[in-house]
This record gives C-alpha cells, sequence and structure tokens, in this order.
C-alpha cells in the first residue's frame, strides 16, 4: 500500500507497477473469497506480502537521521485515514443493525481496532478466531503489522549496518528473543519476515542480484506442494495448512512477482516507464493505501451491494471496485485536509 512517501518512490518505476498488482491481487482475493472460490482467493492473497515486500525494500533505501520523527511521520501517513474508515465503519454498524441488517458491535469489539490490536489477535494460539468481529474490517489487522514493522526498523536497520560478528549476533537476538515475544502476542512472523527481506534486498543487493531462476523454481514447487496437500483432507483441515502452507506459497509468489518486475525492467526499462507514466496508473499508484483500506468495507460490510440488490458476483464486484476507487479519491482528499489543518498545526 501507499505507506510510503511518493517522493521516495516516483523514481523507481517498478515500484509504482508492484503496488498496482498488489492491489488488485488483494481485491481480487477478496472477491473470490466473498464468492466461495477458495483456490483463487488463496493465490492472490500473496498481494499482502508483496506489499510489506516492497514497503521493507522502500524503508531499506532511505536515509533516516531522526528515526522518531519518521516513525511518527509514518504513523500519521497510517493512522490519519484509518481512523476515519474506521469512524465511518463503526457509525454504519450501529445504523444498520438499528434498521435489522446484523449485530451492533460490542465496547470490546469496537475498542479493539481503536487501540489497532487487531492484528495481535489471529490464529497461532485461537485458530478460529477471526482478526476483528466486525464485518469489514476483518482485514485491519495488517495495521498493527506494518505499524510494528515500522517501529522495529530502527532495530532492523542498525543490526543490517554492523559488522558480519556484531550483526550475527543481533540476528540472534530478534530471532531467539524478540520473535518469541511477538509470537506470544499472537503475530504472524511470516509478515515481519517480508518485510525484513525486502530491507535486506536493499541494503544488501539489488532485485537483479537475487537468482530469478531459483525464486521461480522455488514457487513452483511450494504451489505444487499446496495443491498436493489441499485434496487431503487431514491436512487440508489443520492449521499447519491455512497459516504455514499457504503464507510459504505466498511468499515464494510475492517474492518471485517483485524479481520478475525488476528483471522486466531491467530488459525493457522504457515500456515499464511508458506504462507506468499512464495517467489513470499513476492515480491508482497515489490512492493504493486507500484502496486498501475502503475495499472490503464495501464487498464485506453490513451494507455490502450484492446484499440488497445484485444477485451477480461479478456485476457487484465491478460495481464495488469503481465504488472503491471514489471512495479512495474521497478518504485521499479529507486525510490531505485533516493532515495540512489539524495535525501540523499541533505538532503531532
Amino acid at each position: 500500500m501507499d505507506v510510503i512517501s511518493n517522493q521516495s518512490r516516483n523514481r523507481i518505476s517498478e515500484i509504482t507497477l508492484l503496488h498496482v498488482i498488489g492491489a488488485l491481487m488483494i481485491f481480487l482475493c477478496h472477491c473470490f473469497q466473498q464468492a466461495g472460490i477458495s483456490s483463487l482467493s488463496e493465490f492472490f492473497i500473496s498481494g499482502t506480502q508483496l506489499f510489506l515486500l516492497v514497503s521493507g525494500y522502500l524503508v531499506g533505501s532511505g536515509k533516516h537521521q531522526d528515526f522518531s520523527l519518521w516513525v511518527k511521520r509514518k504513523f500519521r501517513r497510517i493512522l490519519i485515514p484509518y481512523y476515519q474508515v474506521l469512524l465511518v465503519v463503526l457509525v454504519l454498524n450501529f445504523a444498520t443493525s438499528m434498521l435489522g441488517y446484523g449485530k451492533a458491535a460490542s465496547i470490546y469489539q469496537a475498542l479493539v481496532p481503536m487501540f489497532c490490536l487487531q492484528g495481535l489477535q489471529g490464529y497461532l494460539l485461537t485458530v478460529s478466531f477471526q482478526y476483528c468481529a466486525i464485518n469489514g474490517i476483518g482485514h485491519f489487522w495488517y495495521i498493527t503489522i506494518i505499524l510494528i514493522c515500522f517501529c522495529l526498523t530502527p532495530i532492523f536497520k542498525k543490526i543490517i549496518s554492523l559488522p558480519v560478528m556484531q550483526k550475527n549476533i543481533g540476528w540472534f537476538v530478534v530471532v531467539s528473543v524478540l520473535f518469541p515475544c511477538l509470537l506470544f502476542c499472537n503475530i504472524q512472523i511470516n509478515y515481519l519476515l517480508m518485510f525484513l527481506l525486502g530491507m535486506y534486498i536493499r541494503e544488501q543487493m539489488h532485485p537483479g542480484g537475487v537468482s530469478r531462476r531459483l525464486s521461480t523454481v522455488c514457487m513452483i514447487i511450494l504451489l505444487m506442494l499446496r495443491v498436493c496437500l489441499k485434496f487431503y483432507p487431514p491436512i487440508r483441515e489443520s492449521w499447519l495448512y491455512e497459516r504455514y502452507i499457504v503464507l510459504l506459497s505466498g511468499d515464494a509468489i510475492a517474492i518471485w512477482l517483485f524479481l520478475m518486475v525488476f528483471d522486466i525492467k531491467k530488459r525493457f526499462p522504457n515500456a515499464i516507464r511508458r506504462f507506468v507514466s499512464i495517467k489513470p496508473i499513476q492515480m491508482f499508484d497515489s490512492i493504493t493505501y486507500e484502496f486498501y483500506l475502503i475495499h472490503y468495507v464495501v464487498l464485506r460490510g453490513n451494507f455490502i451491494i450484492n446484499k440488497f440488490w445484485i444477485d451477480s458476483y461479478i456485476s457487484a464486484d465491478i460495481i464495488a471496485f469503481l465504488v472503491t476507487i471514489i471512495l479512495a479519491f474521497a478518504l485521499k482528499i479529507s486525510t490531505r485536509f485533516f493532515d495540512k489543518t489539524v495535525f501540523r498545526k499541533v505538532s503531532i
């Protein structure tokens, strides 16, 4: 998502393309999920890992002298639009429950996303528990994860810059102390590792230095393994398939897409530049974060389009996409307004 400033990525056309691909993959994932086509939804969910990989890559490319100021800016970029969407969802949740559509959220269910704690709930300890009990914001777990990633960025960048011996000690402490603590809080370490991998690729090597052939082979092997195990009921119905096999194959798809886009840019630089210079692509790239926040609300909220007056999933999804685009631009405008007129005046 567009959680990194435009200035830091306008010079990288492949990042624009990756943001567009990732946003469309996540939208398609939830469309197929809504239609009950689990195989395709599990494939497109790798767009989430792709976003984290790209975010880590962009963070790794920056020079941050004042990390406290940097973290504050990132939190403001993430939380201003987040709380606008959350407030609207809570109001609509209450209004629709009064009309008999769905159940009103409890105080606890409202407080969890208010404090961005929804990502701390999940599957490692309670497999069947959903990330959020309020319809339409089950995808907000990502906010918790990306905020944690940004908080840990100073630590990760410091370790990466250390000499080899000190670096190894630093990673040993992260793996043996930090990650177990996060696991205890029910954080999916897989997503943090994707963010960290993006930072590592940027700090230690260019994406072109990573073997595209090796990543392709790994992706094919993991996808074949997932397809085989999907038809083996004891594994398919267990937490092992859902939370590890699907995630690992999703990681492989995200890494492969990431490397392929950079490889295509290297082979056909002018074609990529021309494509991302198309006005609709640039406009969509500028609202990918807002698009992410809103799309699931439109698709899965108490007031979803196809619940009331459209029977066709395809027609409903097309309309939902267009509605999400319009609302995302509106959210972008309101975010700029609040950022310039309210938060900067109070030095947040």
